[in-house]
């Protein structure tokens, strides 16, 4: 199912936000083998930088130093999606959870891509979290849900298109994602 971006949408890019759980890298992968495109994650960038796990690093040296690393992260992928980019070039941006938290984040991208929300309801990310231990924020159920409920928000503010994704297959919803990229 290769489809190019319409000429309408100067942006070949797709940046995924949503809530830790909602697919993001699933989706991610399918948009890249129906698009072509290069995929890339910017939390494994943070990982191979900082050569330790998410957990690691918040655990030990904190999640201010987490989400500096992250916007460092950002402008690497941004400034090098402007360098590359073209109408023949596509890109998959899967953006950690918290991308949202900084506007200089969403400033770049935007700049670069389509931002795409996928949309989970908490309890389906809870059921899909259930035996992931690797998410440092996810292991107070009721911090977890106060911190869902304020980046759904930010993810509805920022998101050029919004997809809901609870009972939807990822095929599914990447082709919903292109159809909507490429709706008049």
């Amino acid at each position: 199912m290769k489809k190019v971006f319409s000429t309408r949408n100067r942006k070949n890019n797709i940046s995924l936000i949503g809530f830790m759980g909602s697919g993001k890298s699933t989706v991610g992968r399918v948009l890249q083998n129906y698009l072509g495109a290069l995929f890339i994650q910017s939390d494994q960038l943070i990982i191979n930088k900082e050569k330790a796990s998410i957990s690691e690093i918040f655990n030990n040296k904190g999640e201010v130093f987490f989400r500096e690393r992250e916007i460092e992260v950002i402008k690497e992928i941004c400034d090098n999606l402007k360098l590359v980019s073209g109408p023949s070039k596509k890109n998959v941006i899967d953006c950690g959870g918290g991308v949202i938290l900084n506007q200089i984040n969403i400033n770049r991208l935007k700049e670069t891509s389509v931002i795409v929300f996928l949309d989970v309801k908490f309890s389906e990310i809870l059921k899909r979290t259930k035996n992931d231990k690797t998410r440092p924020l996810l292991r107070d159920k009721a911090k977890a849900k106060r911190l869902y409920s304020f980046r759904r928000l930010l993810y509805n503010e920022y998101a050029d298109i919004k997809v809901k994704a609870d009972k939807k297959t990822p095929e599914c919803i990447a082709r919903e994602i292109i159809e909507l990229i490429n709706k008049p």
